[in-house]
């Protein structure tokens, strides 16, 4: 019975032995991937040195002073104990992986802040293509004018142009009931000219108008088109127009109307087009354009929102802005190239205009005129 024992007792050291030696086998692994971590973190920092002017961030040096929590004590055996100096030295790579990494990033965002710099020793030109500035708000602008308006009822109107079709023009309407009465049986007419003709339904004359298509309850409002078809675009045009409506109230019914004069300007047949700075010089350069330009004293409004009512209300884009000075480009809807060179003074606009028709061109300046000497 002692034989056994003898030999439980001989493998007892054995089995600390072997447990003395592997504790050991991994302090040297630690210790040996701690020499290369720290040989890779002076590398990189020798690399990011090379690369770079600028002084590293000390941030490297805070992953350093971390080192030393992650030594393991010699002194300690236990199974708990080495588990936790592993999560901790887990824990203490990824920090200094993470440290690395930002440090890196650093580096590259210090590379690209020279060229930032650079740009900005240069004089800025304030350029822009095809758009504006963003500057302060702009005021509140329609596109609608007033047609004609009685006690009862209120018209405005907008003309748009269609590239799809070179001869014809949409005239949109809208109709307010200003009374307390009914407003129904509405037809409105325009007189033809030899230049522009109102679009009608089949089997009906130039004498009799097209209806509105709804009724209007007291205080209500809309909308509804009129398609005109024209010849020539070169001049502006006013034709005359009679709204005829029934006005129906407790009282009764009464037959009213209303006359009008819808005017065609010759920006109502131009579009908005985009143009981009070296198409628009190829069209200078053609000399195919006739040339025309104006002057206007007293304007004293932002240079931004001259420009903003330009766009707005003649249906031009800005091909591109410097300064006080901005090309515009605008096409018409018989395919006219119209060309703006807009110059702000201290207290006047000068504009020159290039357009492949010189009537058109004048026209145009003149409405342009009109607008600005409102500013």
């Amino acid at each position: 019975m002692q034989t056994p024992m003898v030999e439980k007792k001989s493998k007892k050291p054995k089995k600390k032995e072997k447990k003395h030696k592997e504790k050991e086998r991994e302090k040297e692994k630690r210790k040996e991937r701690e020499r290369k971590a720290d040989e890779n973190d002076k590398k990189a920092q020798d690399v990011d040195l090379w690369l770079s002017d600028t002084p590293p961030p000390v941030a490297p040096m805070e992953a350093k002073q971390d080192l030393p929590e992650v030594s393991v004590d010699p002194t300690e055996s236990e199974e708990p104990k080495k588990e936790e100096e592993f999560q901790e030295e887990d824990e203490g790579k990824k920090s200094k992986h993470r440290k690395k990494k930002h440090k890196k990033e650093e580096k590259s965002k210090e590379k690209k802040l020279p060229k930032h710099r650079d740009r900005g020793d240069e004089p800025q030109t304030d350029s822009v293509q095809n758009g504006t500035l963003e500057e302060e708000p702009l005021p509140p602008m329609s596109s609608y004018t007033l047609l004609a308006e009685n006690p009862y009822i209120k018209m405005t109107y907008d003309i748009q142009g269609n590239l799809q079709n070179d001869s014809q023009v949409t005239v949109s309407v809208i109709f307010e009931n200003k009374s307390s009465s009914f407003l129904k049986s509405m037809e409105l007419n325009v007189l033809d000219s030899l230049n522009t003709k109102m679009l009608r339904p089949e089997g009906t004359s130039i004498h009799d108008g097209i209806p509105v298509p709804f009724q209007l309850p007291p205080g209500i409002s809309n909308e509804t088109q009129f398609v005109f078809t024209l010849q020539s675009i070169a001049m502006a045009q006013k034709l005359k127009g009679t709204l005829s409506f029934i006005v129906k109230d407790d009282e009764g019914s009464t037959h009213e109307k209303l006359d009008f004069k819808l005017y065609f300007s010759c920006a109502s047949y131009l579009i908005t087009t985009p143009c981009y700075s070296d198409a628009f010089a190829k069209l200078l350069e053609l000399g195919d354009l006739h040339a025309s330009s104006i002057k206007v004293d007293g304007i004293t409004i932002p240079f931004h929102h001259l420009l903003a009512k330009i766009c707005f209300h003649h249906h031009f884009s800005i091909v591109e802005r410097m300064g006080a000075c901005a090309s515009m480009y605008s096409r018409s809807i018989q395919g006219h190239h119209v060309c703006l060179l807009v110059k702000k003074g201290e207290n006047s606009v000068s504009i020159d205009g290039k357009c492949d028709d010189s009537t058109l061109l004048g026209n145009l300046l003149s409405e342009f005129k009109e607008t600005l000497s409102k500013c």
